[in-house]
């Protein structure tokens, strides 16, 4: 490994929303049915005023640190974030990533990179063929610095109600078909593929998981977390 690597170097959690945490914005008919949309007469702002963030890395820091100093329950929230970092841009499309996470990745060294994108490539109407490339390009740009990658496959969304879609049926089968290439692609090289698209059904039953049509609620975020954490282990990560 580069010196870009070290096993007690914090895990860089990078992609887009879905890494951010991005939650409390926007009306969903099962995951959020009280909640309104923000008005087109006060965008930006009404997104600025409601948007909350709630990310996955504070959860998986905090397995890493109770690894690292098992019984020590005042690490908390510090600690975590000794362990696991996130590196996010909402909205961002997978090639708009790449210049972003070259930086990030020189800025470590770092213990592991989790990688999610594409989703908005979806949204803005890109097949899986097409946006494939770009997410296996951030994947690449691990293996150039020597990190670790744990790919995460993109997860269900309810893209019909995705205010962004021309066509969410049709958008949410491709976001499924680019999950299945990406982690073919993962199983071809041998990395780590963390399976939160199994676990995280966009479904009434699984509701709590999801605090829209695609982002996570708390819940949601700390099943990601055990998805990834279970997934590092079993790699020795």
């Amino acid at each position: 490994m580069s010196s870009n690597y070290s096993r007690s170097a914090p895990v860089l959690c990078f992609g887009d929303s879905l890494t951010e945490g991005y939650m409390g914005v926007w009306h969903h008919p099962t995951n959020a049915p009280s909640r309104q949309d923000p008005s087109l007469d006060t965008w930006p702002r009404g997104e600025l005023e409601t948007v909350r963030f709630h990310p996955y890395s504070v959860h998986l820091g905090a397995a890493l640190a109770a690894d690292a100093s098992p019984g020590d329950r005042a690490a908390g929230y510090a600690g975590a974030l000794r362990h696991a970092v996130a590196h996010a841009y909402s909205g961002w499309k997978a090639e708009e990533l790449r210049a972003p996470l070259s930086a990030a990745l020189a800025r470590g060294p770092w213990r592991a990179c989790v990688v999610q994108a594409g989703v908005n490539d979806v949204v803005g109407g890109a097949a899986a063929e097409r946006t494939l490339p770009h997410v296996l390009a951030l994947y690449e740009a691990c293996d150039r610095a020597g990190v670790p990658v744990v790919v995460v496959p993109n997860t269900d969304a309810d893209l019909v109600h995705h205010g962004m879609c021309a066509d969410g049926v049709s958008a949410r089968r491709e976001l499924g078909e680019l999950a299945r290439l990406l982690s073919d692609a993962a199983g071809e090289k041998g990395r780590a593929v963390a399976r939160a698209r199994e676990e995280m059904p966009m479904e009434q039953s699984h509701s709590y998981l999801w605090d829209d049509c695609v982002h996570y609620s708390a819940a949601g975020a700390a099943v990601m977390a055990e998805v990834v954490y279970r997934t590092m282990c079993d790699h020795d990560l």
